[in-house]
């Protein structure tokens, strides 16, 4: 059976993108421009699950999201 994505509950609007060349792109530290970032928004309340794994920590420690479980 496959691992179903962990979900997380929105508490401060965010936006990141989810296409996961494009974070490697910018984990590297190269400038990816806006056009090319896809990037996602999420209002709060939105309980979602496609936070890309490397933005979890800094988001939970600064309160923008919340696990909510599977």
């Amino acid at each position: 059976m496959a691992k179903t994505a962990k979900r997380y509950k929105v508490l401060i609007e965010v936006d990141y993108p989810t296409d996961p060349k494009v974070i490697a792109r910018l984990l590297a530290g190269e400038v990816v421009p806006a056009e090319e970032q896809l990037r996602v928004s999420h209002a709060v309340g939105e309980l979602v699950s496609d936070v890309p794994a490397c933005s979890v920590p800094w988001l939970l420690e600064a309160g923008a999201i919340e696990e909510v479980g599977a």
